[in-house]
This record gives structure tokens, sequence and C-alpha cells, in this order.
């Protein structure tokens, strides 16, 4: 073919020679479509900073309860890849290591989750981890800073009626919604939380809106979050700590 002839050629004509999605690829595009970003990054963020994101935990688990999306990924990232990936992981990787899947996934070593599987201390109910686990896997030395940065898109907390409750300064707090109550200069909010982390009604009308007040301040270290609900206040700490 001449080079006048492949220029009259439609743009369309060479969707063909583009190489399907992966599996990992198309997880990972499922991720970036259905991350929300926390409200309160575009508060106090600072001007020009992008909102951290987080997964919601239903959307999480809709996409894995599809037992053939988890297949075609471990053929993809496991020694299996020849034939049919054991049932039995698949089974964990549903129901009690969704969130550590994800995480391995997202930071290209997603063949280690059977290291993980082998022990309880490293399911989801350990996220997320603030220091190096003694379980931990052992690899290169950038594998726990890449996992502890990568957990925490998974781990928003769950808000519940806990006075005193201390979060590492990294976590990404559920914030939908976040406005001023009052002037510019408020450092009072009314905030929306995602359904999937607000407990904080969990012993009231189950109709009361996800609608709480909050009150933070800078000047203060660690950060101090107050949050007001039915006349209860709950101080929510951010702490400063390091990876290890």
């Amino acid at each position: 073919m001449d080079p006048q002839q492949q220029q009259r050629q439609h743009p369309s004509d060479h969707h063909q020679d583009i190489p399907p999605a992966t599996a990992v690829q198309d997880f990972r595009s499922y991720v970036i479509q259905h991350c929300q970003p926390t409200a309160l990054d575009l508060v106090y963020g600072g001007p020009g900073r992008v909102p951290r994101s987080f997964l919601p935990l239903s959307a999480l688990k809709a996409y894995f309860r599809d037992g053939d999306r988890v297949f075609r990924i471990l053929r993809e990232v496991t020694p299996w890849s020849t034939g049919p990936p054991p049932f039995a992981l698949r089974r964990n990787i549903q129901h009690h290591y969704p969130q550590v899947f994800a995480i391995l996934l997202l930071i290209d070593q997603a063949e280690r989750i059977q290291d993980f599987i082998d022990y309880d201390s490293l399911c989801d109910e350990a996220l997320p981890f603030v220091t190096r686990p003694p379980e931990f896997p052992v690899a290169d030395p950038d594998f726990y800073p890449l996992f502890f940065e990568a957990q925490m898109i998974f781990c928003a907390p769950v808000l519940r009626r806990d006075p005193f409750k201390e979060f590492h300064a990294r976590t990404i707090l559920p914030v939908v919604r976040c406005e001023p109550m009052g002037d510019i200069s408020s450092c009072t909010y009314r905030i929306e939380l995602h359904p999937d982390y607000n407990e904080l009604h969990a012993d009231t009308d189950s109709s009361t809106p996800s609608v709480i007040n909050l009150h933070y301040s800078f000047l203060s270290s660690p950060q101090v979050l107050t949050f007001a609900s039915n006349s209860i206040r709950y101080i929510t700490r951010l702490l400063s700590r390091h990876v290890q």
C-alpha cells in the first residue's frame, strides 16, 4: 500500500491492532472510575492540591463478587497461568482478602497474594498496617512502603460511636461533601459521610441523614477533628506516624 492510500485510511481501520485490555488493566480502570475524592482535601488541602481518593468497600466487593473476574486476574499474575487457579484461593480473596489483593494489583505484586493468605494477621481485618507486621513478606525494600501508600485507597475507616478514635495521618476520611457553616473563615463544617462508613447513627433511627458537623484546627499537633452528631462529640486524631 502506497503512503497516500495509508493516509486515506480511516483511523478505525487500525483498531484491530490495539490489543484488548488485560484483566489487571480492567481492574485498574474500574478503580479509577469508582474512586471518590475526600471532600476534606478540598477544604484544607491547600491551593492546587489534588484531593486524595478512596474506593468504597461496597464497590470493591461488587467487582470481586464475580468469580470469573478473579480467575482471569489470577491466570495473569500467578504461576497457575496455564490452568485454572485453585478454587480455595479465589474464595479466600473474595471473602477475606479483597482489599489486600486490590492493593497488590495496584503495585504490581499480585503474585504474592499467597504469602498473605498464609497468615490471618495479614488479612483485610488487620488493615491498614501502620507498622510493618512481622509476617509481612520479605521482598525488596520498596515493597512495604509501596503497600503502605496504596492501602489507604481501600482503607477508609468506618466512623462509629468512639469518642476518641485515632487514625494515621495518611488516613483518607470518607467525606463526600463538606460545606462551611458560617463565613469563609469558619472552622466548622457540615459534612456528609459515604454511607459505607457511617455508623455514627447506628443506634438511632435509620432514616437519620448521614450529615454531621465537623470542627478542625491547625493550631494543635497532631491535627484534631471534632465531630458532633446528635449532641454527642467525637474527637478524631490524625497521628503523625512514620512508615517503618
